[in-house]
């Protein structure tokens, strides 16, 4: 049994549309099919945003943003990507899958 089953993961919702730019910043360009207004995310942002597929808890975005980023403070990393997680939720860009 996986051991994050009972954990929320994170998926991108439906509606969203978005590219991966080539180029050495990985940035990602997305927008709501409806309309909306082009969102461009950075790097890191970018990371956090291809991580949710469904599959990777919080937990497990930590984790690899801690080993991307290890010398970066862990509970500000933590606070931030909690931030920036609920950003997403709050455009609708991503929701919380069980």
């Amino acid at each position: 049994m996986n051991i994050l089953s009972n954990k929320p993961r994170y998926k991108i919702c439906e509606n969203i549309i978005w590219r991966k730019e080539k180029s050495k910043d990985n940035l990602i360009i997305l927008r709501n099919k409806e309309g909306g207004p082009l969102l461009l995310l950075n790097g890191t942002a970018s990371i956090i945003f291809e991580m949710c597929d469904g599959k990777n808890s919080f937990e497990a975005i930590k984790n690899t943003l801690i080993k991307l980023f290890d010398d970066t403070e862990q509970t500000l990393l933590e606070k931030d990507i909690k931030d920036f997680l609920k950003v997403l939720e709050d455009k609708k860009l991503i929701k919380k899958v069980i």
